[in-house]
């Protein structure tokens, strides 16, 4: 338990969460609907073709793949 709540003191103080959200919302952004379910991607252009992301214990999300810049 010390530990889940020393990375929950480092999340809530010392993780610059908007110097990510900036970083990411440099990306364009786009939505589609398949089958009834709304699908959001980021990507270099709305004609790209998504890419699904389904390996286990590898990356955590797409912003995984990115540059390191965070």
């Amino acid at each position: 338990m010390p530990l889940v709540q020393e990375l929950a003191r480092i999340w809530r103080n010392d993780f610059d969460w908007r110097a990510v959200e900036a970083l990411l919302n440099e990306l364009p952004h786009f939505t589609t609907n398949i089958d009834g379910l709304d699908i959001h991607k980021k990507g270099v252009g709305s004609n790209s073709r998504p890419l699904l992301l389904t390996m286990v214990g590898l990356a955590r999300s797409s912003s995984s793949y990115q540059p390191s810049r965070f």
